[in-house]
């Protein structure tokens, strides 16, 4: 027996297993005559680990760890997890590890269980690799997630997910079980106008930076474009694609055929279910074909519209219908907004339309709040900094607040066909040379330049001025964040 003070605390043994009764004899006086029986109490102790396990990898993609773990406790406790991917130098309750470098091993994966009384198991480490970020040439058999919806997009996390698209919209075919949240068989028509947006930046071919050298030593992978126009005209994208403000690079055609770019063909089946691009940049890539040649898009169908975008590589055509964000713009409802061309692009036609922004836009189409710092050159026909040629349309449709390079550009119209009535600084398209003050005589400095695009502007962008970037020329929001 050990006696203590009524009211005062004790410790009967550290690191108890197992069941132990604990026997209180009240004590009545000094001569130690006893008040009352013996009371006497059980007390079960568990301080075993949760049986051991071993963690598996559910998920690995180029910059992505997904592990999973389950087990039980050897009293039937319940357990937590904590996660490490340093050797538990450090630990987090979220079993998925982001930002991670891609084609890179990790050695030092960790999961650790703890029943509700505190007992821990740590595992022995596992090992895995993340994807490379540079295509193989492959295609893959399901998105990373979503469901294709507005709400729950197809996520494209790799390149060979983004050749899944083109994939599907390149065919006539089913699809089953396209993500692991979809596992329902969705039809082409079902795929064809599905939404999908891009989680990471996305290289086609390693050594991007050297794309302007591919006209004559091409790389390993060729890209087919999304709703491939020249193979069947029912291919055509007619979903949505976000880029989420990330790139794709290392785009490679080099093509005798029409209807050539990250997309050959994009429309809409009507005015409220349009196809088209968002927040995505075309960058290093060297995009070669026959009429229809962009590098967005091709051709942008009735229903089509490219906003908060912008291309930066080669665009080379032997024929007509060329331009850095779709070369050609089609009727009703096809729209570019907000966007930007700072890549090269050229035709040998001596018949061709080639702009900037769209090498022809039709009556109802438009182009509005995009400049072009690109160079634009053909031998002859229709050249614009902005767009080739421009059909006749009153209303909000045609080229409207815009602004062009005819240094950099090399080209003295915003369209190429010069008439009274689209003539430089019409409808606030103004042009500069090199340096502030050298604006034409509509828009005479930089500052008043930006003031006046954010004055006309139909949309919710903002344009600003930002030192570092396009000289000092304005930019979009967008292009600071």
């Amino acid at each position: 027996w050990i006696t203590y003070t009524n009211g005062t605390a004790f410790t009967i043994g550290t690191n108890l297993t197992g069941t132990y009764y604990l026997h209180v004899k009240p004590i009545y006086d000094i001569s130690g005559n006893t008040s009352g029986s013996v009371v006497s109490q059980s007390y079960t102790f568990d301080n075993t680990a949760p049986y051991s396990f071993i963690p598996t990898i559910a998920e690995v993609t180029a910059n992505k760890i997904i592990v999973n773990a389950s087990t039980s406790d050897n009293n039937g406790q319940a357990v937590t997890y904590q996660y490490s991917i340093d050797n538990g130098k450090t630990w987090k309750e979220s079993n998925t590890f982001t930002d991670l470098t891609a084609g890179t091993t990790y050695s030092g994966i960790q999961v650790k269980a703890i029943d509700s009384v505190g007992n821990e198991f740590i595992t022995s480490n596992i090992t895995t690799t993340t994807l490379s970020d540079i295509w193989d040439g492959t295609i893959a058999s399901g998105f990373a997630g979503g469901t294709g919806t507005s709400e729950s997009p197809y996520e494209i996390e790799t390149p060979s997910q983004l050749a899944l698209l083109a994939s599907v919209v390149n065919t006539t075919s089913s699809i089953t079980n396209p993500s692991p949240d979809d596992t329902n068989t969705r039809t082409y028509s079902y795929m064809q106008t599905a939404c999908y947006i891009l989680m990471n930046d996305i290289v086609l071919n390693k050594n991007a930076s050297n794309y302007t050298n591919w006209g004559t030593s091409a790389p390993a992978n060729v890209w087919t474009p999304i709703g491939n126009y020249s193979a069947s005209t029912s291919y055509v994208f007619k979903g949505t694609l976000q880029g989420n403000y990330h790139t794709i690079s290392g785009i490679y055609i080099n093509s005798s055929s029409a209807y050539n770019g990250l997309v050959g063909a994009i429309g809409g089946s009507s005015s409220s279910a349009r196809g088209g691009v968002t927040n995505l940049g075309v960058i290093q890539s060297y995009i070669k074909g026959a009429n229809y040649t962009a590098g967005i898009s091709g051709v942008g169908l009735n229903n089509s519209y490219t906003y908060s975008s912008y291309f930066s590589g080669i665009v080379k055509s032997t024929g007509t219908y060329v331009g850095g964000i779709f070369g050609y713009s089609n009727r009703s409802y096809c729209g570019i907004g907000n966007s930007y061309n700072a890549g090269n692009i050229s035709t040998t036609s001596t018949t061709g339309y080639i702009g900037g922004i769209s090498g022809y836009l039709t009556d109802c189409s438009s182009i509005s709040n995009c400049y072009n710092i690109g160079k634009i050159s053909g031998t002859s026909g229709y050249v614009g900094a902005i767009s080739g040629y421009k059909d006749y349309w009153d209303g909000y449709y045609g080229v409207s607040n815009c602004y062009y390079s005819t240094t950099t550009s090399g080209v003295s119209r915003y369209t190429g066909n010069n008439n009274t009535y689209f003539t430089n600084g019409e409808n606030g398209c103004a042009t500069f040379t090199t340096a502030p003050g050298t604006l034409n005589a509509t828009v005479n400095s930089t500052t008043n330049l930006c003031t006046s695009l954010n004055a006309k502007t139909l949309t919710d962008v903002t344009w600003v001025i930002k030192s570092g970037i396009n000289n000092g020329y304005p930019v979009f929001d967008w292009q600071t964040k």
